[in-house]
Parts: C-alpha cells; sequence; structure tokens
C-alpha cells in the first residue's frame, strides 16, 4: 500500500480506538450511578420485591448498554475521512498547496487526478506526498488523534467509583446491605444484624411493656423516642404510626441529642403525633432492624366545657347595671375594672380546674356539684384584649391538651369629649352682655358635671380670675350631653379691656385616682369685653359693609330689569324672540340663580346680617327700633332669595323654552302659536314683576340699614353727651357741697374759678347737644315719611335747661345749678328712651295710616268702576274708532292707579307695614289687568283687576289693624311717660327730704341756721313747691283715675311740705308730708311697670302665629286695667300700714288724722268700685298687646 494510506488509515484507526473507550466508560459510569440511585431510593423506600429489584437491575444494564452504543456511534459520525487527515497534518506542517498530502490521499484513494489536472502531473504530486509523509516524525502523526472524548468518559468514570467508595466505606454496611439487594436480588442468606432499636420513655429509659397502661388524651401532641443500642441510629430509620380506622401512615422523624437521667448526651430519634379517640399502634425499623415489637397505646377524649354563665359587674362609679349572658363561648368585654363571674358546665366530672390568663398567672377554681361544674372570679384589670383559658382535667388526671382561648376584653373609659360650635369664632362683647353658647359632650360611660369658664388672660393677675358657669345634665347616667342657652355676663364684674378665654369642661364620673387627667375641654373662644360706645362702632362698620354688598346686588338686579324691560317692549312690537333674546333670557335666569346661591351661602351677607342681629341682641345694644329694622332687612332677604330670584328665574327660563319649541318647529314668527306665545307673554310679564319686587325690596332693605347706621351714629353720640353731663353733674355737686358749707361771702377765689369754668363746660356740653339734635332733626326733614326720631324736635327743652344751668353756675346759684342738671339729666334719659321706642311719632304715623286708608278705598272704588267699563266692552262692537278710544282711555287709567298703588306700597315698605305686600299685590294685578286689556282679553284683565280689588281689601283691613294697633301703643307710651315721670320726681322728693334732714340735723346741733343756710332753706321751699307744680302736671296727663288720684294725693302732700319749708320748719311734721308723697310716687312708678314690655306688638300687624282681629275688636274693653288694680292693691297696703303704724304708736289719735284716713279708704273703695264696673261692662277676654311674659295676673 502507499505509505501515504497507509499512515492515515493507522491514524483513523487509532481514532477509532479512542472512541470505544469513550463508549465504553460512559456505559460503566452510567451503571454504578444508576445503581447508588436505585440503592438509595431502596433505602428511602425500601422495595421489598426481589423480582421488581431484579427488573429494575435488567432496566439499568439495559439503559446502560444503549448509553454506551449511542455513544459510540456518535463518535464514529464524527470521525474525519482519509482526506479530512490529510488536511490536518497540512495544518500541522504548513505545506498545504497543490502538492498537498490531502490530494495525493485523495488521488490515491479514488484513482483518478482532480478536476483540471493531468495523470503524471497527479502520480508526481502523489510522490511528492509520500516522501514528505515518511520525513515525518511518529510523535506528531500520534498528536493528531482525538482523544478528549475518551479522557473525559474515564474521568467520570472515576468519579462515580470515587463517590462509591466514599460511600462503602463511610457506610459500609448500608453498602453492603444494598449491594446484596441489587446484585443478587433472589439471594435468601440473612445478612448479620448489627442494629438493635428500643423504644424510651420520657425519662429516656427503655420501656419494658410495649403497651402503656395510662391512657393519652385525644388530640394531645404525643412524642415517640427511639433509640439504638449502640447509641448509632441507622439512617433509614421509620415509624409507622397505624390509627383506629386501619389507615397507616409514615410519622416524619428527626434526630437530635438529649440528655438522660445522669446527665449524659444520648442521640435520638424523636417522632410526634397527635392521636384521636381509640387505639393506635406504632412500629419502627432501621438498619437491619425490623424486629422491635409495635407500641401500643389508647387515646380518649378529656372532659371539656359545654357551657357558660357570665356576669359582668361594671365598676360602682360607672353607675351601670349587670350584664348577664350564657353560650357555648365564654369571650368576655365590659369596661375596665369590671368584676368578671363565670359558672362553667362540664361535660364529665372533674379532678380539678385551673384558670389560666395570658400572662401565665394559674388559679384553682373551685367546683360545684360533685365535679360537674365550676366557678371563676376575676377583674378586667386594664384595656386592650387578652388571653384566657380553663385547663379542666378528670379524677385520672386527663385533661384536654389544647383548651379554647378566649378573649378578655376591656374596653377604657377614656376622658369625655366636647364641642363648643357657638360661638364659633371670637367674640367682642359687653360687659353686661348675654353670652349665647351651642356645645354638645359625649362620654364612653357617663357624665358626672359640665359647664362654660371665663378665664381672664388680660391683665394677667394671681390668683387668676375665672368665671365658671354650671350645665345641668340631662340625668344622672347621661352619656351624652347637648346645651343650647345664654349666660348673663352682669353679673360677674367684668371691665372693658379685659381678655379672657372661654372653654367648655365637661368631666366624667371615674375617681381621679385611677387616672389623672378625666376632662374634656373644647376649643378656646378669646372675648374681649368692650364698651358699649366701642361695640356699637364694630356692629356699624359691619353694617356699613353688610350695606355695600346689598348696594352691589341691587344694581345687578336694577341692571337685569332694565335689561329685561328692553327685551319685553321688542317682544311687544314683533311678538317673537331670536337667539340674541334667549341668550339675554339665560343670561338673566343664571344672574338670578347665582344671587340666590351667594345670598343663601354660609359667608352670605343674609348669613351675616343674622349674626349681626344676634350680636346686637346678646350685648344689650339693640333697640326695639334696631331689631324691627334689623327685622325687616332680613324679611326683604328672605324674600329675594326665597320666593322672587327663584321665581323670576324660573319665569325666564319658561319663555325661553316656549321660543325654543316654536323655532324647533319652524323658523318663522307664524310657528308661535297663540298658546306659546301667551306662555311666553306670562312668563315676561311675570319676571319683570318679580325682578321689580326684588329691586323694591332690595330699596327697601338699603334704606333700612342706612337709616340704622344713622340713628346708631345718633344715640352713640348722644350717649357721650349724657355721660359728660353725668360727670359735670359731679364736680358741680362737690362744688356747691364746699359752696355751701362756707357761705357766699366766704367762698375764695378758687371755688369761685372751678363754678366760672363749670359753667363754660355746660355751656360746650349745650352747643354739642345743639349740634347733634340740629343733625338729627334736618336728616328727619329729608325723609319724604313722618319723622322716624321726632323726639329730637321735641328736645329743646334740654338745651333751655342746659342753658339755664350754666347761667345758673355764672351766677353762683350752686342750688339752682344742680337742680337744673339734675332735670337735664332726666330729660336726656327720656330722649334717649324715647330714641330706643319703635313708634317714637305714632300721631304722625296715625295720619299716615289714616290717609293710606283713604286712598286705598279710592283706588278699590276706582277699581270697581274700571272693571264695569271693561264688563261694556264688545258691546257696541269690537272695531270702531271709539271703542279703541275708551281702550285706550281705561288702559291708562289702570297704569295711573297701579302706579298710585306701587308708591304707596313703598311709602308703606319704608314704615315697616305688612299692608305694604297686599298693595304691592294689587299693584301687579293692575298691571296685568292693563296688559291683558291691552291685548284684547277681556276676561283675563277682568280676573286680575278682582284680584287687584281683593288685595286692596286686605291692604285696608290691614291698615285698620294698624291703626288700632297703634292706639293702643300710644295708651302704653301715656303709662310710660307717666311711670318715668313719677319715678323722677319720686327720686327728686327723696333727694329733697335728704337736705330737709341734713338743715334740721345742723338746726339741732347749733340751734339757729347760719344766713347761707337758711338761704339754703329758702331755696329748698322752693324746690318743694316746684316739684308739687310738676306733681300737678303729671297728674293732669295721668291715663287712669287710680294714677291720677294718687298723684293728687302726692300733690297736696308735695304742697304741704312746701309750706312748711317755707315757714322754714325742718321738723317731723315737715318730713311726714315729704315722705307721703314720696311713696305715692314710687307706688304710681311700680304699679304702671306691670304694662306691657316694649316690642310687644307690631305697627306691620298680629305675628304669624297670630290669627288677625276683627273689626270690632276696636270697640273692645279695657286693657289696662291690671296697673290700675296694682296700684290699687299698693294704695291699699299702704293705707293699712299707715294705720297698724298708727295703733302701735300707743299715742291719742288726733280726729283729723282719723278723719282724713277713713276719707281716703272711702276714696279707695270709690276708685274700686269704678274698676269693677269697667271689668263688668266690657268683653270678658279682652285682647292686649301681646306679652313676652305670662298674662297679667288680675287676681286681688
Amino acid at each position: 500500500m502507499d505509505p501515504v494510506l497507509a499512515g492515515l488509515s493507522d491514524l483513523r484507526a487509532r481514532q477509532r480506538r479512542v472512541t470505544a473507550t469513550a463508549a465504553l466508560a460512559t456505559g460503566l459510569a452510567a451503571l454504578l450511578a444508576t445503581l447508588s440511585v436505585s440503592g438509595f431510593v431502596d433505602w428511602l423506600a425500601p422495595i421489598d420485591s426481589p423480582w421488581t429489584r431484579a427488573a429494575l437491575l435488567g432496566l439499568a444494564a439495559a439503559g446502560t448498554l444503549g448509553l454506551a452504543r449511542s455513544r459510540y456511534v456518535r463518535l464514529r459520525r464524527r470521525e474525519p475521512t482519509l482526506t479530512a487527515w490529510g488536511l490536518r497534518i497540512e495544518d500541522r506542517q504548513a505545506t498545504r498547496g497543490t502538492g498537498s498530502i490531502a490530494a495525493a490521499a485523495d488521488f490515491l484513494q479514488h484513482g483518478a487526478p482532480p478536476e483540471g489536472a493531468s495523470p503524471s502531473l497527479a502520480a508526481s504530486t502523489a510522490s511528492t506526498a509520500a516522501e514528505e509523509f515518511s520525513r515525518m516524525p511518529a510523535s506528531d502523526l500520534k498528536g493528531l488523534v482525538n482523544r478528549r472524548p475518551a479522557r473525559n468518559a474515564l474521568w467520570a468514570c472515576g468519579a462515580v467509583a470515587a463517590c462509591l467508595t466514599i460511600i462503602g466505606f463511610g457506610w459500609p454496611r448500608e453498602s453492603a446491605f444494598a449491594a446484596q439487594r441489587w446484585l443478587r436480588p433472589f439471594a435468601t442468606g440473612d445478612w448479620p444484624r448489627r442494629t438493635t432499636l428500643r423504644w424510651l420513655d420520657e425519662d429516656l429509659q427503655p420501656l419494658e411493656d410495649a403497651a402503656l397502661e395510662r391512657p393519652a388524651a385525644a388530640g394531645e401532641l404525643l412524642t415517640a423516642y427511639l433509640d439504638e443500642q449502640d447509641g448509632r441510629l441507622p439512617g433509614d430509620l421509620q415509624i409507622r404510626h397505624a390509627g383506629p380506622s386501619g389507615s397507616t401512615s409514615l410519622l416524619p422523624l428527626r434526630e437530635t441529642v438529649l440528655q438522660d437521667g445522669s446527665a449524659r448526651g444520648r442521640r435520638v430519634a424523636v417522632a410526634s403525633f397527635t392521636p384521636g379517640p381509640g387505639t393506635h399502634v406504632l412500629t419502627a425499623r432501621g438498619g437491619d432492624d425490623d424486629r422491635l415489637p409495635a407500641l401500643t397505646l389508647t387515646a380518649e377524649t378529656p372532659p371539656a366545657a359545654s357551657g357558660y354563665e357570665i356576669e359582668v359587674r361594671p365598676p360602682a362609679y360607672a353607675r351601670l347595671p349587670a350584664s348577664r349572658s350564657e353560650g357555648t363561648v365564654a369571650h368576655v368585654r365590659g369596661l375596665a375594672g369590671s368584676d368578671v363571674e363565670i359558672v362553667g358546665r362540664s361535660t364529665g366530672r372533674l379532678g380539678a380546674a385551673r384558670l389560666v390568663m395570658e400572662s401565665g398567672v394559674a388559679t384553682e377554681l373551685p367546683l360545684l356539684d360533685d365535679g360537674m361544674r365550676f366557678r371563676a372570679s376575676f377583674p378586667i384589670a386594664a384595656a386592650g384584649t387578652h388571653r384566657f383559658w380553663f385547663e379542666l382535667a378528670d379524677e385520672r388526671g386527663l385533661r384536654h391538651p389544647r383548651p379554647p382561648r378566649f378573649d378578655l376584653t376591656g374596653d377604657e373609659d377614656r376622658p369625655p369629649t366636647a364641642t363648643l360650635t357657638r360661638p364659633g369664632e371670637d367674640l367682642l362683647v359687653t360687659a353686661d352682655a348675654d353670652l349665647a353658647f351651642e356645645m354638645g359632650a359625649r362620654d364612653d360611660v357617663g357624665l358626672a358635671t359640665a359647664g362654660l369658664e371665663l378665664r381672664r388672660v388680660a391683665p394677667a393677675s394671681d390668683p387668676a380670675v375665672v368665671h365658671r358657669h354650671p350645665l345641668d345634665l340631662p340625668d344622672e347616667r347621661a352619656a351624652t350631653g347637648d346645651w343650647n342657652g345664654r349666660w348673663p355676663l352682669a353679673g360677674l364684674g367684668l371691665q372693658p379691656g379685659e381678655q379672657y378665654e372661654l372653654q367648655g369642661i365637661v368631666a366624667d364620673a371615674k375617681p381621679a385616682e385611677t387616672n389623672v387627667e378625666r376632662e374634656g375641654r373644647t376649643a378656646i373662644r378669646r372675648v374681649t369685653v368692650a364698651s358699649a360706645a366701642d361695640v356699637q362702632r364694630r356692629l356699624a362698620a359691619e353694617e356699613r359693609s353688610l350695606a355695600e354688598e346689598l348696594t352691589q346686588t341691587r344694581d345687578v338686579v336694577r341692571r337685569e330689569l332694565q335689561s329685561l324691560r328692553e327685551l319685553r317692549a321688542g317682544w311687544r312690537e314683533s311678538r317673537q324672540l331670536d337667539d340674541r333674546d334667549r341668550t339675554t333670557l339665560e343670561r338673566s335666569a343664571s344672574g338670578a340663580d347665582g344671587i340666590v346661591r351667594r345670598m343663601s351661602s354660609e359667608s352670605s351677607w343674609r348669613r351675616r346680617l343674622d349674626r349681626l342681629a344676634e350680636a346686637r341682641e346678646l350685648n344689650r345694644i339693640a333697640s326695639p327700633q334696631d331689631r324691627e329694622r334689623l327685622e325687616a332687612v332680613q324679611e326683604q332677604a328672605a324674600r329675594v332669595s326665597e320666593q322672587l330670584q327663584p321665581g323670576a328665574a324660573e319665569s325666564l327660563r319658561s319663555a325661553s323654552r316656549n321660543a325654543d319649541s316654536a323655532k324647533g318647529r319652524s323658523e318663522t314668527a307664524s310657528a308661535l302659536t297663540s298658546e306659546q306665545a301667551g306662555a311666553v307673554d306670562s312668563a315676561l310679564a311675570a319676571a319683570e314683576a318679580l325682578q321689580r319686587q326684588s329691586l323694591e325690596a332690595l330699596d327697601a332693605a338699603t334704606e333700612q340699614l342706612a337709616a340704622s347706621g344713622a340713628q346708631q351714629d345718633r344715640q352713640q353720640r348722644l350717649e357721650q353727651i349724657a355721660a359728660d353731663q353725668s360727670a359735670l353733674r359731679s364736680e358741680v355737686a362737690e362744688s356747691g357741697a364746699r359752696f355751701l358749707s362756707q357761705g357766699i361771702g366766704e367762698t375764695g377765689a378758687q371755688e369761685r374759678g372751678n363754678l366760672s369754668r363749670q359753667a363754660e363746660r355746660q355751656r360746650q356740653i349745650s352747643e354739642a347737644f345743639d349740634t347733634l339734635r340740629a343733625a338729627a332733626t334736618r336728616s328727619d326733614d329729608r325723609s319724604d315719611s313722618p319723622p322716624t326720631d321726632p323726639a329730637w324736635v321735641a328736645a329743646s327743652s334740654v338745651s333751655d335747661a342746659m342753658r339755664e344751668a350754666a347761667g345758673a353756675l355764672d351766677a353762683f346759684n350752686v342750688g339752682q345749678a344742680m337742680q337744673t342738671q339734675q332735670r337735664i339729666e332726666e330729660l336726656l334719659n327720656e330722649l334717649r328712651g324715647g330714641l330706643r321706642q319703635p313708634e317714637a311719632n305714632p300721631e304722625g304715623l296715625a295720619e299716615f295710616l289714616s290717609e293710606a286708608e283713604q286712598l286705598v278705598k279710592r283706588l278699590e272704588a276706582a277699581q270697581a268702576e274700571w272693571m264695569e267699563e271693561v264688563g261694556s266692552l264688545g258691546e257696541k262692537g269690537s272695531n270702531d274708532s271709539a271703542d279703541r278710544e275708551l281702550r285706550h282711555g281705561l288702559r291708562a287709567r289702570q297704569a295711573e292707579a297701579a302706579a298710585q298703588a306701587a308708591d304707596l306700597a313703598k311709602r308703606l315698605r319704608k314704615q315697616g307695614l305688612s299692608a305694604a305686600d297686599s298693595t304691592l299685590a294689587a299693584a301687579e294685578h293692575m298691571q296685568r289687568a292693563e296688559e291683558l286689556l291691552e291685548d284684547a282679553d277681556r276676561g283675563g284683565s277682568l280676573s286680575a283687576a278682582g284680584e287687584a280689588r281683593e288685595r286692596l281689601e286686605d291692604a285696608a283691613r290691614e291698615l285698620q289693624r294698624t291703626q288700632r294697633d297703634i292706639a293702643a301703643r300710644q295708651q302704653m307710651a301715656a303709662y310710660e311717660q307717666t311711670r318715668h315721670g313719677a319715678q323722677s320726681l319720686a327720686d327728686r322728693q327723696a333727694s329733697l327730704q335728704a337736705e330737709t334732714e341734713r338743715l334740721d340735723e345742723l338746726a339741732r346741733e347749733t340751734g339757729r341756721l347760719s344766713r347761707s343756710q337758711t338761704r339754703t332753706l329758702l331755696q329748698l321751699a322752693d324746690d318743694q313747691l316746684a316739684l308739687a307744680s310738676d306733681v300737678q302736671s303729671l297728674g293732669e296727663s295721668a291715663p287712669d283715675g287710680v294714677s291720677r288720684w294718687a298723684l293728687e294725693s302726692a300733690l297736696a302732700a308735695a304742697r304741704r311740705a312746701g309750706e312748711r319749708l317755707a315757714q322754714r320748719e325742718t321738723g317731723d311734721e315737715t318730713r311726714r308730708p315729704q315722705t307721703e308723697a314720696e311713696t305715692k310716687l314710687r307706688l304710681v312708678a311700680e304699679s304702671l311697670s306691670m304694662t306691657p314690655p316694649e316690642g310687644g306688638d307690631s305697627p306691620a300687624g298680629p305675628a304669624d302665629n297670630e290669627e288677625p282681629a276683627d273689626e270690632d275688636d276696636a270697640a273692645g274693653a279695657p286693657v289696662w286695667l291690671a296697673p290700675q288694680i296694682e296700684l290699687l292693691r299698693q294704695l291699699q297696703l299702704n293705707l293699712i300700714e299707715r294705720t297698724q303704724r298708727l295703733a302701735e304708736a300707743g299715742d291719742v289719735v288726733s280726729g283729723d288724722e282719723m278723719q282724713s284716713l277713713a276719707a281716703e279708704q272711702q276714696q279707695l273703695v270709690d276708685l274700686a268700685a269704678t274698676l269693677l264696673g269697667a271689668v263688668t261692662e266690657s268683653d270678658p277676654e279682652p285682647s292686649p298687646p301681646e306679652r313676652n311674659d305670662d298674662p297679667f295676673d288680675l287676681s286681688p
């Protein structure tokens, strides 16, 4: 053979031997691995059948052979050809080319030259290649053989063999046993046993008897212990469990080292399981030991509780009843600190019972009913949830392994919570204000106390100044409370400039020693005390802000009304609405909705107005006139936001919807049917009327706010003048006392200077008052309505008295100056009271009401005549010129009547009279009748005119009722004037009597009066006679006979005293008539204080919850009998007291005194008879003006 082919064939043979070696090594490694895995599996789960082991062994051998053959085939397929071997040689020698070994091998192998080459060239190439091949070293050729597959397979086989060797040396017995079972599956020989297993007890001592005598508790976790006699546990140790039902299972094992009784560590196998009721068998084997006897035990059901009776007794402070319950579970919930008692029933007789807490504390429990029940008592010590359980055991000690756990929940008695919803912000109050509050409180168990607290924070003091206002609880077990009331601050001694913190405080009934913090406090509100003037200024500023917002809203309504009037005028001409008109309607409707939203929101001026009215009321700075004005503004605001503006928005949208429906049918004006045209016309008219009413209501509200602001400004300035006058009077009193004690001739230049300066101050006060009065009267004269404060017009007497006092001081006539200044203060007080009256000029208002009633009756008559003429239309023919002229004239007359009614309604609304609404409604119906007459709707026009006539009748009735109310108010004003006059005169009489007593004491001490003192006495006599003259004037204007008689009696006593003083007598004969005059005057003042309170009625008519008075009420019975009866009773008591005083004196009573008492008694009898006749002749149920308190008690 050619050397080239021989060398290449040798290389191929070498490669094939390597391939066979790799296949055999792979098969051997696979066989060893298969046998190892099989032995391990058999150790984990023994395969007892020899046929199974033989079959598995055969499968392993077949698999190994298959794997070796597959490996050999794959490697053979990858062996290179001879040509490829030649190429490898050339790559090794770097001689690859035309005459290469690969080419020669290919030529020699196939016998044909390469394509394109000649045979001679191929032969030459083969010869050259043979020479080169022969010169190659043998080592280079051997290095071309790939031995890697054989090397890898041998390494894998060696690794498996090494692992088997390690396992064999490490576990020789197990390895030999596994080799026997797999290599000789059918061998019957018994290997030498090297394993001896033993059952152990809990003390790790071998069990002598495999049957346990003591039963176990069903459900209890049991533990079985195993060890090996030599101390080495087999790796294949198993414990099999057979239950009562015949089911078997392997128990999981764990190996551990435990110490026996001699403290030696022993390696033990531990298995745990939970048995059910019945007999259980445990078998164990491992290593070569499968002969260990089975362990048998019996499990029985332990005793358990079948039911519980639970009683929870809350702590004593909670004042709560005990709760009782029954059930199969013993969950307990109660207030922390409660006592719990549980009585449980057992399913069997008990030998012992224990209560075990989650903390580990165990308590032995007493047994009841021969061991069938047990009782447990324990407290709920703390809040939160804890666990507890009962351990029950029978007489053999068998107990439940896992008794049920129960929850012990303690509810914490948290401190109470309180919320102060009113006031919701810081306050500025006067010292005598009423503090309105709303507070709510909640507690888990019950409230003990509740109240409000005012703490002074500025100026600070030690100790702190704290005022408390206790609040009553709903009941003694109340867990919630809501309070709404007022706290009068008048008696707390608050001073302007002080700052306080207002806080609500509630406390529960839990003892303080168990929890220090047991109070609930609200948020703090800061309360600043200010003078009435400061509060007035702040409220006046708020009113000005409200007036500005109200003016803005009024301007919006005015613009919308003007826009609506223009739109309606266009509608009348064309009888159609284009897109721009519909847009205007939608915009106006949206504007009305916006006004409603702004006025109804929490921050709206309506809400602010409510808070402003409340602030005035609580701070006691709201006069009846202020209240009526603010109520009128609130009423108008509610009318605008709740009725007028929503109605206007709905009417505008109704007109827009009708126009849209016509446009959807056709684009022409003729598409608007007569029904739709009428609907649009009605909607536009209603919207215009409602917007006009809104504008009038807003105008009235604005005027009321402006008038209120002017009145408050005048009131504040008058209060300042009154304060200055009072201070000046005090200074004059001090200077006068020094002046009179020293005498005119002895007075030094200093006292004269003081009197001169005080006279100058009196003139300054007089000028300030004149300026204020002039401004007030000019403001009233500019108003269209009667003067709201006509008391200023009649206040010229105050200016005259001030000038008179200044003149007296200039002349150093101190007595006259002091008397005049006292009269000035009385006049100022009367003026201040008159400014607070809701009806300062009832005569002027009565005249206005009379004129208004006459105008309403004329309008009513004209409306009836107009209806007759409208009814006659069409009888002469509807198309002639006379009919058109008559229709035009009727429309003009109706429009004029509507304008008169609207103007009257505006004037009535300025006075706050309820007849304004009826009159305004009549004006709207008149205008509606005129519009319908223009549209030739005679029936609708007559119907609208009829409605207007009915509204005018209502207005006339309301005006008559208002006139009756004013007449009653005039009578009340007369009583009030008499009461003020009597009170003032009584104070003056008391001052004169005190001066008389002083002069009498000086006369008794010195024996005679000095010249200056005598002059003072004569001046005192003149003052006494002047007082008698004032009493006579007051008696002439007295409102009833009893008051007139009492004043005449006081007049007689005052004159007697004056005559005695003129005779320079200051003894008891002089002071006795002075005392009698003062007593009579005070009795008149006190009895007349029973007149109805101010603000009981309103000229606007009866309240909403009253029935209208009938016309016959004006002729009803006298309604002012109560003051007369009270005065008569007081006079009778006074007469009785004087009679008893004379009887107790013990002296002989003169005949003149007895005759005087008898005559006075007869006069009282005559007066009582007169009153009795008035009662019997009157209506048995008179209707006095409404009182805020209980009705008069007319009983003697």
